[in-house]
């Protein structure tokens, strides 16, 4: 599920998923493709992307709170994250400021980035 629901965040925040020399890669919101070379492979015209692109993984939104305030954050209105003392943590987001927040919690362990994951996946299901 986690990994499911990464990749539906990436594509949320802009990232896609191009195969380039048979290989798959997630290409970030902020690539410059534009003087990406064509080159020609096993008969057909790719665009040449740059090492970089290949080796750089897709960000662990649901473990890394701060993949999440690079990417995914700056496309709300609103973030409020709580942790309580049960090791439960709260996460309400807004999209519009106008709609209803959208609320997700996760019981049981401290986990501020999957918390506000899920709550972003409400707004991007809503």
């Amino acid at each position: 599920m986690p990994n499911e629901l990464n990749e539906k965040l990436a594509k949320w925040a802009g990232f896609r998923k191009e195969h380039n020399f048979r290989r798959e890669v997630w290409l970030r919101p902020d690539d410059d493709e534009s003087e990406w070379p064509i080159v020609e492979f096993d008969g057909e015209y790719v665009t040449k992307m740059p090492f970089k692109a290949h080796t750089r993984p897709l960000p662990d939104f649901c473990n890394d709170l701060s993949a999440c305030f690079t990417w995914l954050v700056p496309k709300l209105v609103q973030v409020q994250i709580t942790c309580t003392h049960g090791l439960d943590t709260q996460a309400i987001v807004y999209r519009d400021p106008s709609q209803e927040p959208s609320f997700a919690e996760v019981h049981g362990y401290l986990a501020p980035a999957l918390a506000l994951c899920k709550a972003i996946e409400k707004v991007i299901d809503a």
